[in-house]
Formats: structure tokens, C-alpha cells, sequence
């Protein structure tokens, strides 16, 4: 497969190094970063190789005027010197739609610098249509979780364990739950969520790892698809629509481990479960909430989804309160252990 090439250019060493350091380490788009301080050695690298991006200095983008060499680049954005105001529409950035350059302030915070690249790229999406996100290697696992019972901490745990996950490997969280406390998490109400994501997909289809960057949360290493707003766009998350997402996720952005926040309201929730390789199902050890586990068996064995119970671990979590206790039980959960006993973490 041919390269594609994001290239920092600025005759500052330190700036441009920690840029593309950063670019690098937290853009997860599957691009090939090189930097360079000086616009002639940049195009001499370029003669035999074609440029996908490059953000440039104004002091080398005149360089390559004078070389007479800059309709090359087809996409570059200009760090300006002088631009401090930022247009909280457009992170910072001033597109010239003719000639697909854009502008941003030089000194704007690196984090704002990639958030303008992503909102960059989806601008003009059949120049980065072929773009992925860095490449992992092996088979996604996905792990839904779901129980019968109310108010039993299943966000809250599902995000534990996806935390624990993604210490190791690549990963992911989705939530089907408009009343999920992940947006505690965010301090506000994302802008955009799920529902987005699939919307652009629909719309324009070969730009699902640019949309994936411009809707999903990260804290810490976990990465993090907001839910619907409402109940009624829960469920109108298909089936079909949830498997195209996972394939997307594992297949074209290189998630290990994608896990599922499932509640009750798709039609279609026994059918997700048994497309999980692991289900999650939270217990309690008290008469009421053992009956509601008993009927939750009956019909799914009654429906023909006995395999969904064959790959359930069962989940008996004491309060987050005791957390000494809580965190042995999520550690037993990541390492793939049922949680029988809440005092003892198995």
C-alpha cells in the first residue's frame, strides 16, 4: 500500500520536533510523520514521494515558492505567526476552499492544532478518504455487558473494565444508555455522538476513521463513542447498524477490544449479546434480584440463546464504595474471572 505522509515543516528545531512528537503519540490516523527545518530538504524528500499533508511555517512556505515547487502540495495548512483569535467553529482554523489550504495560529495549544488537522481532514474528505487509524494486529474481542437488574453500576463498571483493558491493548467503550453518567466524565454534553458517527458513515462512506476522531471522548488511554441523547435514538440503533460499527472499529481502526454498555430497549439486544465473544451479566445476592436472574435465563433459553449464556461471566460486584474490594473484582473481570464471592474478587 502506498504511504501517505503528514510532514511538520519550520525552520524552529525544538517547535517542530515536539509538534510531530505530538501529532505522532496522539493523532491516530494512519499516516507516516517526518519533519523537516529546512523547505529544500522537504522537497527534495518529496520528489519521489507525494505528500498527503504538511503543516508549514510561512517562512517555508515562501521557500517553496522560490523553489517554484508549491503546487505539490495539495494540502497544507500554514502556521501564521501573527494569528491569535480563535473561531470556536472551526478550531482555529481559516480555510481557502480554492486552493485547500488552511491557516491556524502557530502557538495555539497542541491539543487545538490536532483537533483543527481532524476538523481539516473531514473538510475535504476524497483527499483523505483511504485514511485509517494505526494498524493493530490480531482479532478484536468484543465484550457486551448487560443485566436484568436496576441500578447495578453496569456503566460504571463497564467503564472500569474497559479502563483495565485498555492498558494493554487498544480499546474502545460504546453506550447504548441516553441516561449514561459517562458525560459526567466529559463536563458537559458531548455535541456529538453515536448517532452522528453512523449518520457520516451513511453519508459518506470511506471517512469513518476521520468522523471516529471527531466524535469520540478520551480519557486516558480508553477511547470513548458518546450515546444517543434519548431513548428513542437508542433504539433505533439497529442490529445490523451495531455490527457495521464493530466491523469498522476492528477492521479499519485497530481496536482489540471494543466494549458494549448494553440496556434494554433495541429489539434486537439477544441478537447483540450472542455476537459478543464475552458477555458481562451483573448479580446480586438478594431473593428479588435472583428471580429477575432466573426469568432473564428461562428466556433466553426458552428463545434459543443458550450460547449467550455459555460465554456470561457473572458479575457480583460489591458497592464502588469498597473500593478495595471493587477494584480486586474488576481486576479478576479484565483477567477473564467470574466475580462469585464480592468480598474476594472471585
Amino acid at each position: 500500500m502506498k504511504k501517505k505522509y503528514f510532514a511538520v515543516c519550520d525552520s524552529n528545531e525544538k517547535y517542530c520536533q515536539r509538534l510531530t512528537e505530538y501529532l505522532r503519540d496522539n493523532l491516530e490516523f494512519s499516516f507516516d510523520y517526518v519533519s523537516f527545518t529546512d523547505a529544500k530538504i522537504m522537497d527534495e524528500f518529496f520528489d519521489r514521494r507525494d505528500p498527503s499533508l504538511v503543516i508549514i511555517s510561512e517562512e517555508c512556505l515562501k521557500q517553496l515558492e522560490e523553489l517554484g515547487s508549491i503546487d505539490k502540495y495539495q494540502n497544507t495548512i500554514v502556521l501564521d505567526e501573527e494569528m491569535v483569535t480563535e473561531d470556536p467553529e472551526r478550531l482555529g482554523i481559516i480555510l481557502d476552499i480554492s486552493n485547500n489550504q488552511g491557516r491556524l495560529g502557530k502557538y495555539l495549544p497542541a491539543k487545538e492544532i490536532m483537533d483543527s488537522v481532524i476538523w481539516y481532514c473531514a473538510e475535504y474528505p476524497e483527499q483523505f478518504r483511504d485514511i485509517g487509524l494505526k494498524p493493530g494486529t490480531g482479532k478484536s474481542i468484543v465484550h457486551g455487558f448487560y443485566t436484568p437488574l436496576s441500578r447495578s453500576g453496569q456503566t460504571t463498571l463497564a467503564r472500569k473494565v474497559a479502563e483495565g483493558f485498555a492498558r494493554e491493548r487498544r480499546t474502545v467503550l460504546i453506550c447504548l444508555d441516553a441516561y449514561s453518567p459517562l458525560n459526567k466524565m466529559f463536563g458537559e454534553d458531548p455535541e456529538l455522538d453515536i448517532t452522528d458517527l453512523l449518520y457520516f458513515d451513511d453519508l459518506n462512506p470511506g471517512k469513518f476513521a476521520l468522523n471516529l476522531e471527531r466524535v469520540k471522548k478520551s480519557v486516558n488511554s480508553l477511547d470513548i463513542i458518546p450515546p444517543p441523547k434519548t431513548m428513542k435514538q437508542c433504539r433505533e440503533i439497529s442490529y445490523l447498524q451495531l455490527m457495521k460499527l464493530i466491523e469498522h472499529l476492528s477492521e479499519n481502526c485497530g481496536y482489540r477490544n471494543i466494549v458494549i454498555d448494553l440496556k434494554d430497549y433495541s429489539d434486537d439486544l439477544n441478537d447483540i449479546l450472542r455476537s459478543c465473544d464475552k458477555v458481562y451479566t451483573i448479580t446480586r445476592l438478594n431473593d428479588d434480584d435472583e428471580y429477575r436472574m432466573e426469568r432473564y435465563k428461562k428466556i433466553l433459553l426458552e428463545n434459543g440463546y443458550e450460547d449467550v449464556l455459555n460465554k456470561t461471566l457473572k458479575c457480583c460486584v460489591p458497592h464502588i464504595k469498597n473500593s478495595e474490594f471493587y477494584d480486586m473484582c474488576v481486576r479478576s473481570l479484565v483477567m477473564g474471572e467470574e466475580v462469585l464471592d464480592p468480598w474476594f474478587g472471585r
